[in-house]
C-alpha cells in the first residue's frame, strides 16, 4: 500500500513576482505587462468598444444574425434582439451593418439603451432619420406621423 505524501511547501517568493535585481533572481521583462506587445497584437482586443473585427461567431450569434438579416430582407418593420448584458448584441448589430450592402440598405437606428419613454424613443428615431419637418407640438401622435411620412418618402 502506498502512503499519501503531502505536497512540498510552496515558496511564495517563487510564485509571486517580486523579483528585484538585488536578490539575484531574473526579473520578468517589462514587455509582459503590455499584452499587445507581448503577444504581437496589432490592436487591443479587449478594449471598451464594439469592433466587428474581434467578433467570434458562436452558433447562437449566427442564429441571431440570420434572424436579423431575414427581418431586413423581408422588410419587417421592427426587429428585436434580446439577451443578457455582455453577450454581444451591440457587436452583432455592428457585424450586421458591416455585412449589409450600403447601396441597398440604410441603417436607421441601433438602440443601445432601451430604457426610455415612448416620446424619447420616437425623438431618437426622428433624429437618426434626420427628419427635417419635426412637428412643433411633440406629441406621440405627431412624432409618429412625421416619422411615417419620412419613411414613406424613402
Amino acid at each position: 500500500m502506498e502512503h499519501a505524501t503531502s505536497p512540498p511547501e510552496l515558496d511564495l517568493a517563487q510564485v509571486v513576482d517580486e523579483a528585484t535585481p538585488q536578490d539575484g533572481r531574473e526579473s520578468i521583462p517589462e514587455s509582459t505587462s503590455d499584452p499587445i506587445k507581448f503577444f504581437g497584437l496589432s490592436a487591443q482586443p479587449f478594449g471598451d468598444n464594439v469592433n466587428p473585427e474581434f467578433f467570434f461567431r458562436t452558433e447562437a450569434h449566427e442564429e441571431a444574425l440570420i434572424a436579423m438579416k431575414h427581418c431586413i430582407e423581408e422588410h419587417v418593420s421592427l426587429g428585436l434582439t434580446t439577451a443578457i448584458s455582455g453577450t454581444g448584441k451591440t457587436l452583432l448589430t455592428q457585424v450586421l451593418m458591416h455585412e449589409l450592402d450600403p447601396r441597398l440598405y440604410r441603417p436607421i437606428l441601433v438602440l443601445g439603451y432601451p430604457g426610455m419613454s415612448r416620446t424619447a424613443l420616437l425623438k431618437e428615431i426622428a433624429a437618426e432619420l434626420k427628419v427635417e419637418e419635426m412637428p412643433k407640438r411633440l406629441s406621440t401622435h405627431a412624432l409618429i406621423g412625421a416619422i411615417q411620412s419620412y419613411i414613406i418618402q424613402l
